[in-house]
């Protein structure tokens, strides 16, 4: 493995980074990892956005901006991962890195990411969150207004209630809320990865990205003596 991928694999979206180039790298495995305690509280809500089965016993549970570069490499393959193993099920929650809904974050930033959540959610209302999400995540640097309206025409969920949503206080509150949880768990930048089932029934706090949380989830499921969880990061 090279460092210069290593390095992007531990890295994420906190500052501005450029766009990734157009056809990343494949993701290796088995791939390193950091395991960690939570530095606080962990929430899953009814109402988050899960991709799998939502009775899965095992979890990944990732805070994600959908307009950050490295959310969107690492969504497919753990959507890919979790439809092909029923046992593990992806629960989503969003952390915008804008201060446009984000109060953790000076300036803008991610322009777009506070309408793709909006647009996000209210597509999980219909049972479309991951064909909205896909498509978004496909198409980064075209996130305005109208580019989401085609995207959820192509998700099949734009009608009058889609838009009603999106304006809704109530969609406002559930983006709100994801972001004051991330907050609460110290997320810190986007993605930022959890996964339950491995140490038993605890969340444990996984570093190295989309690879080395798949390499976690495999041993769990093999049986494979995992090390303890080190103490929370610092801020």
């Amino acid at each position: 493995m090279t460092f210069a991928l290593l390095t992007f694999l531990l890295a994420g979206c906190l500052h501005p980074v450029p766009a990734p180039p157009p056809a990343p790298p494949p993701l290796p495995g088995p791939m390193p990892f950091i395991a960690h305690v939570p530095g606080g509280p962990i929430s899953v809500d009814t109402d988050d956005a899960v991709v799998g089965e939502r009775s899965a016993a095992m979890a990944i549970l990732e805070w994600s901006d959908i307009q950050c570069p490295y959310c969107g490499v690492a969504f497919p393959p753990l959507a890919a991962y979790v439809r092909t193993h029923p046992d593990v099920r992806l629960i989503y929650k969003h952390y915008p890195i804008s201060g446009l809904c984000n109060p953790e974050i000076e300036g803008v930033r991610h322009e777009y990411a506070c309408a793709a959540a909006r647009a996000a959610i209210c597509a999980d209302q219909r049972g479309r969150f991951e064909d909205l999400a896909s498509l978004m995540f496909s198409n980064q640097g075209t996130l305005g207004e109208e580019d989401i309206v085609g995207f959820a025409r192509a998700a099949h969920v734009y009608n009058k209630a889609f838009t009603t949503c999106e304006a809704s206080p109530a969609t406002a509150a559930k983006l709100s809320r994801d972001i004051q949880e991330g907050v609460a768990a110290h997320v810190q930048g986007t993605p930022t990865f959890f996964v339950l089932g491995p140490w038993g029934p605890r969340w444990v706090q996984i570093g190295g990205g989309p690879g080395a949380v798949i390499t976690v989830l495999d041993a769990g499921r093999r049986g494979i003596p995992l090390p303890e969880p080190l103490p929370p990061e610092a801020e």
